[in-house]
């Protein structure tokens, strides 16, 4: 039985989100997405910072290029001690969670996504991320 609700999943999945597009597209409202910006080192430069905030509930995605075996350190800094990050590989695999500070061996090359939001309130923030 486990067998066919882990070959099902993939299509549960699948048909849950396919459900809530229709609803949305049915009400004509839909949810705040989150902003997707690229991080781009300067000529020479190992790493990068990005300032911004975020309104409780809402997330500001980041993307940064990489390659295998390089070392990612992250870090975030908010005068309301509330900002966190979420790391995901290139395949999607969730690499952190609700960290403040990270220092990660890349397991695959390309697009790295670092979702940075709030644990609690609004707040603003400051995110440096090194490669190496």
């Amino acid at each position: 039985m486990s067998t066919i609700r882990i070959r099902l999943r993939p299509v549960i999945f699948a048909l849950v989100a396919l459900a809530a597009a229709l609803a949305l597209i049915g009400t004509g409202t839909a949810a705040a997405q989150p902003t997707l910006d690229r991080i781009q080192f300067a000529p020479g430069a190992s790493g990068a910072s990005v300032a911004g905030s975020i309104v409780r509930g809402d997330t500001n995605a980041f993307l940064v290029e990489a390659s295998v075996g390089q070392t990612m350190t992250i870090d975030i800094a908010s005068v309301e001690a509330n900002a966190v990050f979420a790391v995901y590989s290139p395949n999607g695999d969730e690499l952190r969670f609700e960290q403040v500070s990270a220092t990660i061996v890349l397991p695959a090359s390309g697009d790295y996504l670092i979702d940075v939001g709030s644990v609690r309130g609004n707040t603003t923030y400051e995110l440096y991320v090194t490669i190496t």
